[in-house]
């Protein structure tokens, strides 16, 4: 017979071992619940985004010019600033903050999407 305390430590580690099978049989259904409740997550922390932001940018700055949303990319203007726009937009030119190629096209379509509606 089990105390409470293995009774529980069992539970937890079955629990972790069901849901790993579960969602190796279904993981575009992972994936998903993962983008949902992860955008949900970011919206309702903004910080946090934030510093997991930097900490995945190679040492980019996350100054943010603008609220992020769901769908949305953090587009870096230069070194530090971030423009949030659409995926398909950022997406839409290869570009590279650190060699400066293509920065100046897609630099202007973020700032036209970022003034969209303010002028």
């Amino acid at each position: 017979m089990r105390t409470p305390e293995e009774d529980k430590a069992w539970r937890a580690a079955y629990n972790k071992w069901h849901h790993k099978v579960y969602n190796d049989a279904h993981p575009e259904e992972k994936k998903a619940r993962d983008a949902k409740y992860g955008a949900i997550y970011c919206a309702r922390h903004p910080e946090i985004h934030a510093a997991a932001h930097i900490k995945r940018q190679n040492g980019l700055g996350y100054n943010a010019l603008n609220s992020w949303f769901e769908g949305s990319n953090g587009h870096h203007i230069n070194l530090n600033d971030v423009i949030h726009i659409p995926e398909g937009l950022h997406h839409s030119v290869a570009h590279n903050v650190f060699t400066g190629a293509n920065m100046a096209t897609i630099n202007l379509l973020a700032g036209a999407y970022y003034t969209e509606g303010w002028t």
